[in-house]
């Protein structure tokens, strides 16, 4: 039939599935390798609530972990056509090294400034 899916194809989590697995990071300013400076708001996606819980206990070195990737980052880095999404895959790799209850399956960035 026209418009179904087969039972092969993978379900797509609706908005209230992914919202009850991401967690806000929030706003982070901090330097790049250089002398550029990055402030992004940044949200990470896991794979379960009990990942969103662990996140949330791990704030602090969460975004110890993010600044760590962002130092080493430079602003040419970035403006790559694939740089942002190159930091992404990074940042996911980094932080899946910590992760007990799940993965990080995405990292979002929005309102990035690199100056």
């Amino acid at each position: 039939m026209f418009g179904a899916k087969s039972a092969d194809e993978p379900k797509v989590p609706s908005a209230k599935e992914l919202l009850a697995s991401q967690f806000d990071i929030g706003k982070m300013t901090t330097n790049l390798a250089g002398n550029s400076l990055i402030q992004a708001t940044i949200s990470i996606q896991g794979d379960s609530s009990k990942m969103k819980t662990e996140l949330e206990e791990r704030k602090v070195q969460v975004r110890d972990i993010i600044n760590a990737v962002l130092h080493k980052t430079t602003q040419a880095d970035l403006e790559k056509a694939e740089g942002i999404e190159l930091l992404k895959v990074n940042l996911i790799g980094e932080l899946n090294k910590v992760m007990l209850e799940g993965k990080v399956t995405n990292v979002y960035i929005s309102d990035i400034v690199v100056q």
